[in-house]
């Protein structure tokens, strides 16, 4: 018997080309946000739906909100999790609170760890873990004891995992540990420019005149275009961790007849 996530999927598959008989799995993957190839796999049950992307997949599918509750239980239950063990990974409670978690929230190191947990060949050694990372043992020690006590990685099953697969800070809110955070994000981009070949990164930038009544409309493609590049760069094999950064601000400043 098949998952009840894949179950959602096929039905809706079928349901779109019942809409038009042209629709193809390549155009599903397209609105789906994934890569035809790991799409195909899914419903081929070569590979489970990935975490990270159960909740906007089940928003994608239109389902009633039990059926998408259903839907991503599936999905931990495909994984081995249970859901009432474990907790859902979705769920506003897992959405950090920046001051309680402020540390893991304002350095890089803290994301840098859990996101390790996705590669292909992962070991839960601080030695390894520092190496990968470019830290001291003391350092990664110290970040590793941090995740633990906030409840973000466990010991289940005879192995050390992570509890979610996404972990969010709230938007519009200007918080000093997300300001620290995005100056470290800064400081990362300086060192790759340093030390990094071009031959491996890609840092590409421009200024231009707008106007500050397109902010809105710019979040809302930016976040689509992060989407986007999620599904297609994390599709496929893991074999290390990449940091993609966006950033639209103004480099004028208001004239006091501009502000009113």
């Amino acid at each position: 018997m098949q998952p009840f996530y894949l179950e959602a999927l096929n039905v809706e598959f079928e349901r779109r080309k019942k809409v038009n008989e042209k629709y193809s799995l390549r155009a599903y993957a397209r609105d789906l946000q994934f890569d035809p190839s790991t799409l195909l796999k899914i419903l081929r049950q070569k590979r489970p739906l990935p975490l990270a992307a159960a909740e906007r997949v089940s928003e994608q599918l239109n389902l009633s909100e039990n059926s998408q509750r259903q839907f991503l239980q599936s999905v931990l239950h495909d994984r081995g999790i249970d859901w009432q063990e474990a907790g859902s990974p979705w769920e506003d409670s897992y959405k950090l609170d920046e001051e309680i978690h402020r540390k893991i929230i304002s350095d890089w190191e803290y994301y840098a760890i859990l996101n390790l947990f996705h590669l292909d060949e992962f070991y839960f050694s601080n030695e390894w873990m520092a190496k990968r990372l470019g830290l001291s043992v003391e350092r990664t020690a110290e970040v590793v004891n941090h995740l633990i006590l906030a409840g973000l990685i466990i010991f289940r099953n005879e192995r050390w995992e992570r509890t979610h697969a996404n972990i969010k800070t709230s938007d519009h809110i200007t918080s000093l540990a997300l300001q620290e955070a995005h100056r470290q994000e800064a400081y990362l981009t300086v060192n790759a420019i340093q030390n990094i070949p071009p031959s491996e990164r890609d840092i590409v930038s421009l200024m231009l005149p707008s106007c500050p009544s397109k902010l809105k409309e710019a979040k809302k493609q930016i976040r689509g275009f992060c989407r986007q590049m999620e599904a297609l760069l994390e599709a496929g094999e893991h074999s290390e961790i990449y940091h993609l950064g966006i950033q639209y601000f103004p480099l004028t400043k208001r004239t006091s007849m501009e502000v009113k």
